[in-house]
Formats: structure tokens, C-alpha cells, sequence
């Protein structure tokens, strides 16, 4: 099992150290003298291969008797929604190269208390590799800074709740228990 791991958890780790190479994490910045920027790995390894329970933060069993999450289409048509619903929107920040975010479809989206507490929740994922120039004006009218993000959003588009960066299930359900208590 430990063989198995180590070839499927490599490349990312090789394609990480790359990335801090090329961004000057190895040495000096760009005359040599200065240091660069500072790298932070947050979280485990992925659960890559192993069974539930086998690796600590390893994502709960899904309940299938809890409907999965619908995401909307895009931020416009749910900011719609929520208002001719009011409902509250929750917006999920993040990109396809992200570790942390792909921890966070993995682990929590399918967690059977999140995928509960999100029923009453309108829910958006707002990709910053898919549409870029247009996902990035939105971020910024947010108010994120940092991906993963998690903004929960009155009916009428008003902040109600923020996560910016990786986050564990438990402080996800936090913000969505603001959402049941409004």
C-alpha cells in the first residue's frame, strides 16, 4: 500500500516542487540576495487509493439518502434566484489547479451533514480557471483574496458569512449553521 501511494501522490509532489523552483522558492529572488516568496502546504496527503477512515480528514461515508448538492449554472442566474426566492446563495471560490479545493469537493461536498445543511442553501461554484477574466471581476466585487472561498450571501446579494482559504468540514458547517440561524 505505501508503494502504491508514494507512485500516486509523486507527480503532484514533483509538479509542486517544480512550481517552487520556478517561483524562486529555492533560493534567492531575482538577484539572489533577497529571499522568495514563502511556500505553506496546509492539510494532508490525499486519500488517494486508501479507504475511508484510513487517513486522518479522510471524507465521511455519503448518506444516499441525502440529496447531493445543485450547483447553479452561474452567479448571475443564482443571485437571481436567491432574490426571487430569498434564499440565501452560497458561493464556492475556486480552481481546478487548487489542492485545497479539490480536497474540498472531495471531502466535504459530499459530507452527508454538509450535503443536509446546504438543502435550504442556494449554491454557486465560481471557477477561476473556466472563465477567468469575468470570474476574477466577481472575486474582486466579493471581496476574496484567496482560493478556496466560501462567501454565503443574504437574499438581497449583502455578505452574511466568509471562509477564505483551506477549510475543514467542521468550520464549513459553522458558517452554514449562520446560514440556518439567520
Amino acid at each position: 500500500m505505501r508503494h502504491a501511494l508514494r507512485a500516486e501522490v509523486a507527480p503532484a509532489l514533483a509538479a509542486a516542487t517544480l512550481l517552487a523552483l520556478a517561483l524562486g522558492c529555492a533560493g534567492g529572488g531575482p538577484g539572489g540576495s533577497e529571499p522568495g516568496p514563502t511556500v505553506v502546504v496546509v492539510g494532508p496527503l490525499p486519500s488517494v487509493g486508501m479507504r475511508h477512515g484510513s487517513v486522518p480528514g479522510a471524507a465521511a461515508p455519503v448518506d444516499d439518502r441525502t440529496p447531493p448538492i445543485v450547483w447553479e449554472a452561474s452567479l448571475e442566474s443564482a443571485r437571481e434566484r436567491a432574490r426571487a426566492q430569498a434564499r440565501r446563495l452560497l458561493v464556492f471560490a475556486r480552481a481546478d489547479w487548487l489542492a485545497a479545493a479539490l480536497r474540498m469537493e472531495r471531502e466535504i461536498w459530499t459530507d452527508a451533514r454538509v450535503r443536509r445543511a446546504m438543502q435550504p442553501l442556494l449554491a454557486v461554484k465560481l471557477d477561476l480557471g473556466s472563465a477567468a477574466a469575468d470570474a476574477e471581476v466577481e472575486l474582486e466585487r466579493l471581496g476574496v483574496s484567496r482560493l478556496p472561498a466560501l462567501v454565503l450571501l443574504e437574499p438581497d446579494g449583502r455578505l452574511a458569512g466568509r471562509i477564505e482559504g483551506s477549510a475543514s468540514t467542521e468550520q464549513v458547517l459553522e458558517l452554514l449553521a449562520t446560514a440556518a440561524g439567520r
